[in-house]
């Protein structure tokens, strides 16, 4: 990199590589230095509208939504005007043909506004674009701006963005993104419709989308149909080991523990690393206090390949809760707790602190937890049930 800055001093109008080295100093997290050497570029090259573009990118990958929204709107309206010019030359290119037979003064065939508009745009030929890359750059914009006003929770505006979009530039994933953005504004009627339309349009990604639609039904509490969702996906994706993990999440939320552990092993047997597929299925026996055995070897092997994943500490903390090994319990659920202090972390520490005589840690935990998660089920249930405002 040293070289490079070095070569860049001696070299400064080499574009590819100084957007390659800018690239590189937003990679390692350098956002000032990169913004500091694109504004170098934009000086020598005034007319680059698409250095705005890069601009936005490192500001997004800074997380400075403010900032790579207006730079990213200052590139989509001089593209837009581009696109616009671009038309309006291939009208005149059309009136010209229909009356240079005619003998006809080319000046008379076109109106002054559209000679003005040829002019300004002229003005920028140092940097011209085809309509078809003017297109994509200006898709490619607006995907981001998408990104950028999901980020800032504007979901109505990303969802205006989408709407500008041509029909036939919209792929099966932009169209899972406008289902997101309707369920997020609690649209999920309309987001399901978006995801119809889109396995009709793209039925070679119609498994994805039925996947993506359980997803949806799920995080909005509305199971029983994402149970549906999530089976149709499972005949157009027999062997994905990703909607088999959903599907039995769903079962065993609603206590029907069979066909969610024959989905888990399955899933064990195809993706042996997955982490998840051992803690799931050992989180349920450990849950329901049987086949606990079993449960410690899963729970283990989960831990082997994801040693400080909260989730699985968590489970194994409450495997040794239910052998009655409580100071190894605490020991885990300490552990996910410092990590990420979740509700049922929370709720389990607290039964492992109200069986060792700590009543005072149970209820100080719980009362943190229910100030951070008032209507948390398991921190409200836990809190009933070892009632310690009366011990």
């Amino acid at each position: 990199m040293a070289f490079v800055k070095e070569f860049l001093k001696k070299n400064p109008d080499n574009r590819i590589l100084s957007l390659s080295y800018i690239n590189e100093l937003s990679k390692d997290n350098a956002y000032d230095e990169a913004i500091a050497e694109i504004s170098k570029l934009q000086k020598r090259n005034p007319k680059d509208s698409e250095l705005l573009y890069f601009q936005a990118l490192i500001h997004y990958d800074a997380q400075d939504w403010t900032h790579a929204r207006k730079v990213l709107s200052q590139f989509i309206d001089l593209t837009v005007k581009k696109l616009a010019a671009e038309k309006v030359k291939k009208q005149i290119n059309k009136k010209v043909t229909e009356k240079v037979n005619d003998d006809t003064n080319i000046d008379t065939a076109i109106s002054s506004e559209e000679s003005d508009s040829i002019k300004a745009n002229n003005g920028d030929s140092a940097n011209v674009t085809s309509p078809s890359s003017l297109e994509d750059s200006l898709l490619d914009a607006r995907k981001l701006m998408v990104s950028i006003l999901k980020a800032e929770k504007k979901y109505r505006l990303a969802l205006n963005q989408i709407d500008l979009i041509k029909a036939d530039k919209l792929d099966a994933n932009m169209l899972m993104e406008k289902a997101q953005l309707l369920a997020n504004l609690s649209d999920v009627r309309q987001a399901l419709s978006v995801l119809e339309n889109a396995t009709i349009a793209f039925p070679e990604s119609r498994g994805n989308i039925l996947w993506f639609g359980g997803n949806l039904l799920n995080e909005s509490g509305r199971t029983d149909q994402a149970v549906v969702y999530y089976n149709d996906a499972l005949k157009e994706l027999p062997e994905s080991a990703d909607i088999k993990y959903a599907l039995a999440m769903l079962y065993e939320k609603r206590g029907e523990v069979w066909p969610a552990e024959k989905l888990l092993r399955e899933v064990i047997k195809s993706e042996p690393n997955m982490a998840d597929g051992y803690n799931a299925l050992g989180y349920i026996y450990a849950d329901r206090n049987y086949n606990l055995e079993e449960a410690e070897q899963l729970l283990t092997e989960a831990l082997r390949i994801d040693a400080s994943n909260p989730y699985i500490l968590d489970s194994m903390g409450w495997l040794q809760y239910r052998l009655k090994n409580y100071d190894s319990a605490m020991q885990y659920l300490e552990r996910a707790y410092d990590i990420e202090q979740q509700p049922i972390i929370a709720a389990h520490l607290a039964d492992v602190y109200n069986t060792l005589g700590e009543q005072k840690r149970a209820k100080d935990i719980l009362d943190y937890g229910l100030s951070n998660y008032p209507s948390d089920p398991i921190l409200l249930e836990t809190s009933k049930r070892l009632n310690l405002d009366k011990k």
